[in-house]
């Protein structure tokens, strides 16, 4: 496939995910949290697994079927954002804003 046709389609692919995702109810972006961490984490490592691909000398990509290559820190970056989102809602409760607790188990998840 040339390349402009794969750059084409990724944008598509990208647009319409996009908007899928504007969709969401946020609701069940807080109840899907732990496990979009989990997945990206898990995901993270299948390029150190035998399914990893080295591109340009880093073994940082994961080869998808129809030639495509995705790096899975694309994907952890959003399940961070999610899971460090749903750590300090969960605690803001009364005062509506995080405490140091909640601060640091925000930290301990982002740093995993």
């Amino acid at each position: 496939m040339p390349a402009a046709q794969r750059h084409a389609l990724s944008a598509g692919i990208g647009i319409a995910l996009g908007y899928l995702a504007s969709r969401v109810p946020y609701h069940l972006l807080h109840v899907a949290a732990p496990f979009a961490y989990a997945a990206s984490v898990l995901f993270t490592a299948l390029a150190l697994s035998p399914l990893g691909t080295t591109i340009a000398g880093a073994r940082a990509w994961v080869a998808l079927p129809g030639g495509f290559t995705v790096q899975p820190s694309e994907f952890a970056k959003i399940g961070m954002i999610l899971a460090v989102a749903a750590v300090l809602a969960q605690t803001a409760g009364r005062t509506g804003r995080p405490g140091f607790w909640a601060s640091t188990r925000a930290a301990v998840v982002a740093g995993i």
